[in-house]
């Protein structure tokens, strides 16, 4: 089990404010780039604790709050630590709005050019941002590590000092049993997660108990020195194929078993990507100056290489070209050229590397009166409503049979200071963050109402 944290101070970055916006040239600085919904009872903690280790701007676009998010980010804008996306972007039009409605990924390419655009408080040189929702919190190990500039200090002087973006795991976690909403911090309610270790044998295996058939005669029967070499050697270029295979497929089959697929199954399904993994789908951080604005693919069909609509998005950063690349973008998930033994870039460092220092904590369900609210607020997303027959009790009974699996409370050491952030801090205080819960029932008939409408 992982050593616990100790929950560091809030730092210098996070405690700097509207008054506080020269650019000093020999340190780097730390922003978060998200849309946000409906999340007036979350976001004051999603931004103390951020703050506390070590973010110092959030570029935020409300996303059709009906609640008091808005209330919350004219807060925090007062006080120079929100920045409005897009209203803050000068010769923003209604031509933009319209694409932003198609596609509000363009989010994160706005924020690039807000942070290329305003160099005189960013230095995209020295400014790292980072892509994750307000469900996820930032965990940093600990050791000598206590800030999000320790971790990335130390990442890059351990494995390539020029990296430019790091790929940082995420960990799913559920809602800890709880059916009902109760008060107090997301940190402390939630403190169960989805564990591949964890998995019983007929989740992980298929229901079979007995894996192999062979007599035990059999079984423990020792081939001759030179076979076994042979075997084994033979049995590691499989381990290694199956693992790549998998890992090609993730993002289309595996990954996200729970939403977006006409068929959603538990991550310990046997041959998910989960079942070999405790990790979910990663986040990126990376350099302001690296992260391209102008973005290419190759068109599967005719070969040729076209410009996309978008860069970046909330999983991955598109890096800026280089000439050897033949036109086409680098991404932090697809880094290309030679990697080193732990499978880490040059301009990149993967999660394998990253998760020893850093990892985010996604808060993916809560209790299931939240949960439910969540799907009847998301009428602009139809990855709820993909699958025919199911039911929001489809989605939240399906991760209460694996994302409870294991107790994890290192987010604990950090409470304390953060209620106390939170107590002594008026920003936001006044607003309502009380969530706008209705009846299970009301939450259900909404879900029907929406499904009805997209003509599922």
């Amino acid at each position: 089990m992982e050593q616990h944290g100790n929950a560091p101070a809030r730092s210098d970055f996070g405690a700097r404010g509207k008054n506080d916006s020269d650019v000093s040239s020999d340190r780097s600085q730390y922003v978060i780039c998200t849309r946000v919904q409906n999340e007036a009872p979350y976001l004051r903690e999603w931004i103390e604790y951020h703050r506390m280790i070590g973010f110092e701007a959030f570029l935020l676009m409300n996303d059709g709050s009906h609640d008091d998010t808005q209330c919350v980010l004219d807060a925090y804008a007062d006080e120079g630590l929100v920045i409005h996306i897009p209203t803050d972007i000068e010769d923003y039009d209604s031509t933009l709005n319209e694409k932003l409605n198609e596609n509000v990924d363009h989010i994160f390419d706005m924020c690039v050019d807000y942070l290329n655009n305003h160099q005189d408080r960013f230095d995209p040189s020295r400014t790292w941002m980072m892509t994750h929702d307000v469900d996820e919190f930032v965990f940093i190990k600990t050791g000598s590590n206590s800030s999000i500039h320790d971790a990335v200090t130390h990442l890059s002087q351990s494995n390539h000092p020029q990296a430019l973006s790091l790929v940082v795991p995420r960990l799913a976690f559920g809602s800890s049993r709880h059916d009902n909403f109760q008060p107090g911090l997301v940190i402390d309610r939630f403190t169960r997660r989805y564990n591949h270790e964890s998995c019983s044998r007929t989740q992980s295996k298929g229901n079979s108990v007995n894996y192999n058939p062979r007599p035990k005669a059999q079984k423990n029967r020792r081939p001759h020195t030179h076979l076994a070499s042979r075997l084994e050697s033979k049995k590691r270029l499989s381990e290694i194929r199956d693992r790549d295979s998998l890992h090609s497929s993730a993002v289309d089959i595996h990954r996200r078993r729970l939403f977006a697929h006409e068929n959603p199954k538990s991550y310990c399904h046997p041959g998910s990507y989960y079942s070999r993994s405790s990790y979910d789908k990663e986040k990126s951080i990376s350099l302001v100056s690296s992260m391209a604005q102008e973005c290419y693919a190759r068109n599967k069909t005719t070969g040729r290489v076209v410009l996309v609509e978008t860069c970046s998005n909330t999983h991955k950063h598109t890096l800026v070209d280089v000439s050897k690349h033949r036109g086409i973008n680098a991404t932090s998930r697809q880094a290309r050229g030679n990697k080193d033994r732990r499978g880490n870039h040059p301009r990149s460092i993967g999660t394998g590397s990253v998760g020893k220092v850093a990892v985010i904590m996604h808060y993916m369900t809560k209790s299931r009166h939240e949960f439910y609210k969540r799907v009847c607020d998301s009428v602009w997303s139809d990855k709820y409503f993909q699958c025919p027959e199911c039911t929001p009790e489809t989605y939240f009974n399906l991760t209460e049979t694996y994302a409870n699996n294991f107790e994890d409370t290192r987010m604990a050491p950090f409470s304390s200071q953060l209620k106390q952030n939170l107590k002594y801090s008026d920003i936001g205080a006044s607003c309502n963050t009380q969530p706008e819960l209705h009846s299970l029932d009301h939450h259900r008939q909404c879900f029907y109402r929406i499904k009805e409408t997209l003509g599922r």
